[in-house]
């Protein structure tokens, strides 16, 4: 690299490698009308007016960019260096965003870089290397290995175009899984393109990622050559034989993954029919265990039913049981009470009997004694005859068959009796007649 321009003291100039100045150098020094004006040497004290300096313009509507005037060491200008190479981007290693790239190139005096097709790109390069000294950075996407160029897609995403709207109409060399057009809500979208160091593009954050920068000096580019055209054709064969080779892996890839979606389609098929079957046997599982259940369950109260029943006919039978026990106790009770009364009322019966018979027996002995009594000399024959008498008293007094007698009769019958033990026995048999109706009273002669 050369100091652009050194003007000696004299009209005499040279470079500053010692190149010399002659009749035959190109040269453009400011005129006015047709004298040359510079360089005059101006002189300032013991500063005098050595250095060259060109003019972007002078005065507007005045085509006089370019030309040639001389001044001061130490004014501050921009300036412009001759490398020992062909250089088409000048790139500058300190970093900026995006848009402070583009406006740090529009003030130099240049143009944002842009590039046009691979030849430009391996240009961009080689150019890269120049300015570079170090190796790229370990991690990829490190900022030192990345450029910025004028390239975007703010106004239409995916679509990436220059700056000012030119299409950028090459195969773009996309680094791998590039562009992504990421979003973040801080940094935006990914919006803004850059060229790694060995030439790869991948679309990044403009806003606030601050990289290296490439500008350039001529905005139509670099003509083409043979050799550019070479590369350019083989670049877009190759780019179209991968565009291919992906499209065609893309498509299997598709392939696949739809034969993959098929079968998982038809496994799931598969999985939901044997889910479905097994739900259907879980359902009948649970119907019949439910069905066993509720058969268990009216068994059980069947079981408990008939349980009760037969505790309720137990019950009832022992009940009946018990009442017909109670019944025939009751009954033989009864029996046994009415056969002892009835024992009793014979043995009163028969008592009152004997002694109703006694008692006849006793009257009839009354009545003999009586009448051995009034009649003592009725001895055999009169006792003939009172037998007679008394047979014929029965035969007058029918009722003489053991029925009752009226009380008269019987205090009639105790005032006849002078015998007091046979009175008493009178009254007996009349006590016992009272209590035996049955009892045949005694048969008292002359009573009716």
């Amino acid at each position: 690299m050369k100091e652009l321009l050194l003007v000696s003291s004299g009209i005499n100039a040279e470079y500053g490698d010692g190149q010399k100045l002659d009749s035959s150098s190109y040269a453009n020094w400011m005129t006015k009308g047709e004298a040359q004006v510079q360089p005059d040497m101006w002189q300032v004290e013991d500063d005098r007016q050595t250095a060259a300096r060109i003019y972007r313009k002078i005065r507007k509507n005045h085509d006089e960019s370019g030309v040639w005037d001389d001044t001061f060491k130490d004014k501050l200008h921009p300036y412009i260096c001759k490398f020992n190479v062909p250089v088409h981007y000048l790139i500058f290693p300190e970093g900026k965003t995006w848009h402070e790239a583009k406006a740090d190139c529009e003030a130099r005096g240049f143009y944002f870089a842009k590039i046009r097709n691979k030849a430009e790109n391996d240009i961009f390069v080689e150019n890269a290397k120049l300015v570079f000294e170090e190796d790229r950075h370990e991690r990829k996407f490190h900022h030192q290995n990345w450029i910025w160029i004028g390239a975007t897609d703010l106004k239409s995403q995916g679509t990436f175009a220059f700056y000012d709207d030119e299409p950028i109409k090459f195969t773009i060399p996309w680094a791998k899984k590039q562009h992504d057009n990421k979003t973040t809500k801080k940094q935006g979208s990914q919006d803004y393109a850059a060229v790694s160091r060995w030439g790869e593009w991948d679309d990044s954050y403009g806003l606030d990622w601050k990289r290296p920068y490439a500008c350039q000096c001529n905005p139509k580019g670099i003509k083409m050559d043979l050799e550019m055209e070479r590369i350019n054709k083989e670049w877009e064969g190759l780019a179209a034989k991968k565009q291919k080779e992906k499209e065609d892996a893309e498509a299997a890839k598709k392939a696949i993954k739809e034969e993959r979606k098929k079968k998982k389609e038809e496994r799931q098929k598969v999985k939901e029919e044997r889910q479905r079957k097994k739900e259907e046997r879980q359902r009948k599982k649970e119907e019949n265990q439910r069905k066993k259940e509720e058969q268990k369950d009216a068994n059980s109260k069947k079981k408990e039913e008939r349980q009760r029943n037969k505790e309720e006919r137990q019950r009832k039978k022992e009940e009946a049981q018990q009442k017909n026990k109670e019944e025939k106790e009751r009954k033989k009770a009864e029996k046994e009470a009415k056969k002892e009364a009835s024992k009793a009322a014979k043995a009163a019966r028969k008592a009152a009997k004997a002694a109703a018979k006694a008692a006849r027996k006793a009257l009839r002995g009354g009545m003999e004694l009586m009448e051995k009594r009034q009649w003592p000399s009725r001895v055999g024959g009169a006792g003939r005859r009172g037998e007679r008498s008394i047979e014929a008293e029965k035969r007058q007094w029918p009722s003489y068959n053991g029925r009752s007698r009226g009380k008269r009769e019987i205090d009639v019958e105790k005032r006849q009796w002078a015998n007091y033990g046979a009175q008493r026995k009178a009254e007996r048999n009349l006590e016992a007649e009272e209590e035996d109706p049955d009892i045949v009273p005694p048969f008292i002669p002359g009573q009716q």
